[in-house]
């Protein structure tokens, strides 16, 4: 109980003072919309829609960050976070960047070649069948049933005669690593590239908040609406409904931006000091 009550205590000093400010100017404001519409007898349409969303908007945008933060103060995350640091520092200070350019490379057609020989693997046929396979056309190689290599008889199936076709024809979906990636963390299956998964997170949480605030605002919207005929009990319900969606709001962005460091943001760390671990690695081998 006390560790829960301490976890959500440095939540609550994680956010920011302009972040409480800004959520109360909201949430009385609210207030004071209904009391005017209530006053005035007035509808809540189109109106009330638009500004539930944009209200749902602004609280994620205010909430997201901070709980992004409070990620950051996670202890595996800042554990990942130094080990690279560290690592990063090691390059920089030995002057190696030229050398782990060299190494981005040697890394990456390590990889395509790892990845063809599991494609044969997959697809049952060995290097030296795939390259004479690569003389056959496309057309061939769509409508091939059958392949004989040194007195061996090879049988393809539909899905092994499509992954024979992008193996031979379409480009590897291998991508390349870049000592610039490497060394800023700016931006990791086997086969792509390192990557920063957190951006592309929070670039679907926000598009995902975009999406339900328009679906809750046309729920509101209509609630506003009944409201035209004064205040009751359905009312004040509605108005508590607005404040609840505003609170929900704001703890599933402050949710979400704490797994955007503690879970992608961590995982991009390991990713970036496994990959100098290999590099270190590679260097010695090669007497460097």
């Amino acid at each position: 109980m006390k560790t829960e009550i301490k976890s959500l205590s440095g939540r609550a000093t994680t956010i920011r003072l302009r972040t409480w400010t800004i959520t109360l100017a909201l949430v009385l404001s609210i207030v004071l919309y209904f009391l005017v519409k209530i006053v005035t007898n007035d509808n809540v349409d189109l109106f009330g829609f638009i500004v539930t969303c944009i209200l749902q908007i602004v609280m994620h945008c205010l909430y997201f960050p901070d709980g992004e933060l409070y990620g950051q103060k996670d202890e595996a995350y800042r554990s990942n976070r130094s080990a690279y640091n560290e690592k990063a520092t090691k390059i920089n200070q030995e002057r190696r960047i030229a050398k782990l350019r060299e190494y981005c490379k040697f890394e990456y057609e390590e990889r395509k070649a790892q990845y063809v020989l599991n494609e044969c693997g997959m697809i049952g046929i060995t290097l030296e069948e795939l390259n004479a396979l690569k003389q056959m056309s496309a057309s061939e190689i769509k409508h091939l049933e059958k392949f004989e290599f040194s007195g061996k008889l090879i049988f393809f199936t539909r899905r092994k005669r499509k992954r024979l076709y992008n193996l031979i024809f379409k480009p590897l979906p291998v991508e390349e690593n870049f000592p610039e990636t490497i060394m800023s963390a700016v931006e990791n299956d086997g086969n792509k590239a390192i990557k920063d998964g957190s951006i592309s997170y929070k670039t679907r949480s926000y598009i995902r908040k975009i999406f339900i605030a328009v679906i809750i605002g046309l729920i509101f919207a209509y609630i506003g609406y009944s409201m035209r005929d004064g205040i009751g009990f359905a009312q004040i319900v509605s108005i508590i409904t607005y404040l609840t969606a505003m609170f929900t709001s704001s703890v599933l962005a402050f949710s979400s931006g704490e797994t955007c460091s503690k879970t992608y943001k961590c995982r991009f760390y390991v990713a970036l000091s496994n990959f100098i671990d290999g590099f270190f690695e590679w260097s010695e081998k090669s007497g460097d």
